[in-house]
């Protein structure tokens, strides 16, 4: 599931104090483990991801306790199988009970602006985070005239748009892939004259050609 959320989920660079936290990883996980720990294994129905251009929705079969919408700041969290929620808590998957929609609500903000999310207890348990900027891969990349239409392409134009400084090794840690692969994809770039480097590594810039 976390992997089919990283084909086609943005991953924003964010740093809390002096460390960085992995928005998408943190953020999903939590829901990616709730799917798992509190669905109810008797249903045959499956859980469920849905990526839509304005939401995302996470379902699973559920035995209510609450009906209706969760509201977080007001609400007593419950294990819904037991045995289950210790072994995920024993082998590091998931934080205690509860802890994963305080992460979510804490760091969604910063994961994509104007967010919201709903969390709504019933037959099915549903998760909906309502999305006012887009934050599937490739909603934001660049073709420039045809001349780039791949996906690592349009992302290093996007990133280069909004940091002209921006290096190597950071662009890497944010699209999640090498650095030789950023180098082979700025070259490719470069010869097609989209892209390319002001000055030296150190104190210089990047500039996209139109």
């Amino acid at each position: 599931m976390m992997s089919f959320i990283e084909k086609h989920l943005n991953n924003p660079f964010y740093i809390e104090g002096t460390t960085r936290i992995n928005l998408r990883t943190t953020i999903f996980r939590e829901l990616v483990a709730n799917i798992i720990t509190h669905r109810e294994y008797l249903s045959p129905v499956p859980g469920i991801i849905n990526l839509f251009s304005d939401k995302i929705e996470f379902t699973n079969p559920n035995n209510p306790i609450l009906f209706g919408k969760i509201d977080p700041k007001n609400f007593m969290p419950i294990a819904k199988n037991p045995t289950i929620s210790r072994l995920m808590l024993q082998m590091g998957r998931v934080e205690e009970v509860g802890s994963g929609m305080r992460n979510i609500y804490k760091y969604l903000p910063h994961y994509a602006k104007n967010s919201k999310v709903k969390f709504i207890d019933g037959e099915i348990f549903s998760t909906i985070i309502e999305l006012k900027d887009e934050i599937l891969l490739g909603t934001k990349e660049i073709n420039l005239s045809g001349k780039t239409s791949g996906k690592t392409s349009g992302k290093i134009l996007e990133l280069v748009k909004a940091n002209k400084h921006i290096t190597i090794p950071e662009m890497a840690l944010i699209i999640g892939i090498t650095e030789r692969s950023i180098e082979r994809n700025i070259q490719k770039l470069s010869k097609r004259n989209i892209l390319k480097r002001i000055g030296p590594a150190k104190g210089g810039f990047w500039e996209i050609i139109k």
